[in-house]
């Protein structure tokens, strides 16, 4: 019933008595040594070589054998806890800590070992709080304090840990982690300068250029302003008339890492071609949840998509709640969101869409995703009116035949629009650290449109026109490519195209940002 603690490795073939007595003698020697304190530090030993050479599976192993021995040994469950966790067994690693807490609580290396279990996990709270407990019992183990502006960290509240990391190498200058991780939040705290201009032309007819100048800074880690100023240049083809619309806004977003929540807010104002000023803005809430987030926002900016946004001054006020998964590219990205829509005009409108991409592929330097996209939207009222008519004589009577133009004034009001998509991205990382993104979305859209009777009368205009609703259906498509290039640490610009085709218009986008980090 004796259990081993090294492998035996037995000879091949050892005939007669002399290899029978070699063996007896050969196996009481192991079985007297397996238990005694010489071979729980030969475990130990052999362990500790592993674990220089990173054969940290094999150290464990060996580890296992020696707690087994000895299972009241401190020293030997404490290594085996710290291997399990450089192994990324972290929940094995943190039971073996909690075992050894059960027996002394009061173990300084113990509770340090739990703390960075957990903190690797991704437990900040706890962690932070046996870090914090440590300090307490010992001002001066520097080791705890920098823990405890770890997980501050790894939170997301940069306040506390910038503060925390600043106090840690006041104590102890020799403390590169402390230092590096106190760069880190100040590179991402640096403020930005950005200009952008995007150009539309669609065959409406209308062409629109925005320019904006965005200048980013921070109050404080968790606090980030944007302060932009530019606005719209339009022009109206068939009318042959140019207006400008310059505007001016203030956001800001404020992170309240422990409770897992930013809130994003801004206000603006847009003066209308007529002269006419309103106000923008809006509000959301972030509420992070797992690996996605619950989004509740408030919103009310212009629609300037139509010539005769220009008198009309038209703005949509929405609310929307939903669930986003979209931070990382490497795992499946998933939106979906609803909400209701209510015009300046008192229109009411909703919608619910979602979308999910999955990687498919992934190599060195492409990367592919495939999914799709599902949309439904619906308005109270169309904004779908005449704008002209035109007439041909009938061949075979007195009649004229009518020709009927409409357009959407001021803004586009969709009627039980249903829309499918399959969706395509590929992104390639390109010399020089330049980056290229290319977008493909397609599919099938059905919604209720407009139309105008009579078809024909006996005048060369009609008399009076009346509308009624049909069943449509058709293929929006979208296709984009997106080209990032960096200049240097502090600078790059991304350069963007885009075409785009609904049921009712076709547009060509170009856009252009640069971007300085101050």
């Amino acid at each position: 019933g004796r259990r081993y603690a090294h492998e035996i490795k037995y000879p091949v073939a050892m005939p007669g008595r002399i290899g029978m007595l070699m063996l007896i003698a050969v196996l009481l020697a192991g079985g007297g040594r397996a238990s005694g304190p010489d071979d729980v530090a030969a475990l130990v030993a052999r362990a500790e070589s592993l674990r220089s050479q990173q054969q940290f599976p094999a150290a464990i192993a060996v580890l296992q054998r020696a707690v087994a021995l000895r299972p009241t040994d401190r020293q030997v469950a404490l290594l085996l806890a710290e291997t399990l966790g450089w192994d990324q067994h972290f929940r094995e690693s943190e039971s073996v800590y909690r075992q050894i807490l059960k027996r002394e609580p009061e173990s300084r290396e113990a509770s340090i070992g739990l703390a960075r279990t957990l903190l690797w996990q991704g437990h900040n709270a706890e962690a932070r709080s046996l870090f914090q407990r440590l300090a307490r019992r010992s001002p001066s183990d520097v080791d705890a304090s920098e823990g405890a502006a770890t997980a501050a960290y790894w939170a997301g509240d940069w306040a506390t840990a910038q503060r925390e990391f600043a106090a840690v190498l006041r104590r102890d200058a020799q403390r590169p982690s402390a230092r590096k991780s106190l760069a880190e939040i100040e590179a991402a705290t640096r403020g930005e300068d950005s200009v952008s201009i995007e150009a539309i032309d669609d065959d409406q007819p209308f062409r629109s250029l925005h320019t904006e100048a965005v200048e980013s800074f921070y109050s404080d880690p968790l606090t980030r302003w944007n302060v932009a100023a530019g606005g719209y240049a339009f022009r109206d083809r068939r009318r042959d008339r140019d207006w400008t619309a310059p505007s001016i806004r203030v956001s800001n977003r404020v992170a309240f890492p422990w409770q897992r929540l930013t809130i994003d807010s801004s206000i603006g104002m847009l003066r209308y071609g007529d002269g006419s000023t309103r106000a923008l803005g809006g509000l959301a809430m972030h509420r992070t949840i797992g690996k996605g987030e619950i989004i509740a926002s408030l919103d009310r900016h212009e629609l300037v998509a139509t010539a005769t946004a220009r008198a009309f001054h038209p703005a949509i006020a929405s609310w929307s709640l939903g669930w986003h998964r979209d931070r990382d590219p490497q795992r499946i990205l998933a939106v979906v969101d609803a909400g209701a829509l209510r015009y300046n005009d008192h229109n009411r409108g909703w919608f619910a869409q979602g979308y999910a991409l999955i990687p498919v592929l992934h190599r060195d330097r492409v990367s592919v995703a495939v999914g799709g996209s599902l949309v439904a939207r619906d308005t109270s009222e169309s904004r779908f009116y005449v704008e002209s008519v035109s007439s041909t004589r009938s061949a075979d009577g007195p009649f004229f035949n009518y020709t009927y133009r409409g357009s959407y004034t001021p803004y586009w009001t969709p009627q039980r629009l249903r829309e499918l998509r399959a969706i395509v991205k590929v992104s390639a990382d390109l010399p020089r650290a330049a980056t290229l993104t290319l977008h493909a979305d397609g599919g099938v859209a059905a919604d209720v449109a407009q139309g105008f009777a009579p078809a024909a009368g006996p005048s060369p205009f009609p008399p009076a026109i009346a509308t009624y609703d049909f069943d449509r259906h058709f293929h929006p498509w979208r296709a984009s490519a997106t080209l990032n290039v960096p200049f240097e640490d502090s600078l790059h610009l991304e350069l963007g195209f885009e075409q785009s085709t609904t049921a009712f218009y076709r547009a060509r986008s170009i856009r252009a940002t640069l971007v300085r980090r101050r």
